[in-house]
């Protein structure tokens, strides 16, 4: 990903990913939802993923050169 025309370092990209995490949980902490619809939440993304990583090939991008 790039951030101001440059490459994102791994550091960088994993803090904005911890942020966006802790607001995506915190909303819907704030929301009313319990702890089981957090975890569904989860599992969906993850669902996501898996069938997304199915379907497509590989990212071109090493997974160390960040997001």
């Amino acid at each position: 990903m790039l951030l101001t025309g440059r490459r994102m370092t791994k550091q960088e990209a994993q803090r904005g990913i911890d942020i966006l995490a802790k607001s995506v949980y915190r909303d819907l902490k704030q929301n009313g939802y319990a702890r089981a619809d957090i975890v569904a939440f989860a599992s969906s993304i993850l669902e996501h993923l898996t069938n997304d990583a199915k379907t497509q090939p590989r990212d071109a991008e090493p997974a160390d050169s960040a997001l």
